[in-house]
């Protein structure tokens, strides 16, 4: 879909706001991913104290580099320019921020903090410039889609990327939506599949590739998994869970995926000591591909020593390895012979 299509059915139009009347959105994918907190808040829940409270804690970490943004602001001031400040209206005069979220922690954490801030930067922050978005009802989208849709242009085929996690989570929650759009049925974790009707029907709206949807759902629904789990895994782990379930071997039989895109829990379990675990015997893409060599060609016995952390991972890749060259050595010889 050009993006040129979408504006007939919302418009843009430039206001200033107060800090004070601008809100976290709960539903930002950098926060819930971080968080692992799905939970849905109506608008009215979403403007509480302690809504935004949780979610200035949640979205102020080392990952979303807030103090970077918030020393900028100090040492420059406030620049507009940075990317689009989109808004919504949620209550009279009252704001929830569709992107702009890490700006606005920012922004809040300095006039909350006090100190000895130039006037100059004060002056700068008591209005934000802002493109307040207004939905135009219609039957071709849900407000929910026109929005997917814009900030799909802005964080992943735009300049301001999400990180693949957060990617992922935004393309399973639009599925999820467009799954009860066609169908009309709720998705639950029972009645979970991978519609090829609704993956075309994404791929339509957001101009994704099927393959790289499946993939993005997959993904995201075992890390949430994982998390549900109160497992402890960060979104560097998605590299990782993608060898998982691309591998044909590896994710029939050692981590048991099954048609609601999940491991079995005992799959679920050997993921989490093999590749999350501190000082987990696999730890990046590159280990990950040899142990996918040994189960494949060395065996039980051999996987059997990396989890027990026995023996190196890289002892057992160079004995399997040696192994497995003399034996297409020895087939060699034989064909040879024969």
């Amino acid at each position: 879909m050009e993006f040129y299509e979408i504006n007939s059915f919302h418009s843009m139009s430039q206001i200033s706001v107060k800090p004070e009347d601008l809100f976290l959105d709960p539903n930002n994918p950098r926060i819930t991913v971080m968080s692992g907190d799905d939970t849905y808040y109506s608008e009215q829940e979403t403007i509480s104290p302690r809504v935004q409270n949780s979610i200035l804690k949640k979205i102020n970490n080392d990952q979303n580099h807030i103090t970077d943004i918030k020393e900028s602001i100090l040492s420059t001031g406030f620049n507009a320019n940075l990317g689009p400040f989109i808004v919504k209206n949620v209550a009279p005069n009252k704001y929830m921020v569709l992107e702009g979220n890490r700006r606005l922690s920012a922004i809040k954490s300095i006039l909350k903090g006090g100190g000895n801030i130039p006037e100059s930067i004060i002056a700068g922050l008591k209005e934000i410039k802002v493109s307040l978005f207004k939905y135009k009802k219609n039957d071709n989208f849900s407000e929910e889609e026109i929005i997917d849709i814009i900030l799909s242009k802005i964080h992943i085929s735009g300049p301001l990327s999400w990180g693949a996690m957060e990617k992922a989570h935004y393309v399973y929650n639009s599925y999820i939506r467009s799954f009860h759009k066609i169908t009309g049925v709720a998705v639950t974790e029972s009645n979970f599949s991978i519609s090829k009707k609704v993956v075309e029907e994404v791929s339509s709206l957001y101009s994704f590739k099927q393959s790289e949807i499946r993939k993005s759902i997959q993904v995201y629904k075992i890390y949430k998994q994982l998390r549900d789990a109160d497992y402890d895994v960060d979104t560097k782990r998605f590299t990782l869970i993608e060898l998982a379930i691309s591998d044909a071997h590896l994710r029939s039989e050692y981590f048991e995926l099954g048609e609601q895109c999940v491991f079995s829990n005992a799959g679920l379990d050997r993921f989490y000591e093999l590749c999350v675990v501190e000082d987990c015997p696999v730890s990046n893409p590159d280990l990950f591909r040899r142990f996918a060599f040994i189960s494949k060609k060395g065996g039980s016995e051999y996987v059997r020593q990396v989890e027990s952390r026995s023996r190196s991972i890289e002892e057992v890749y160079a004995e399997v390895h040696a192994r497995e060259g003399a034996n297409q050595l020895n087939k060699m010889l034989q064909a040879i012979y024969k």
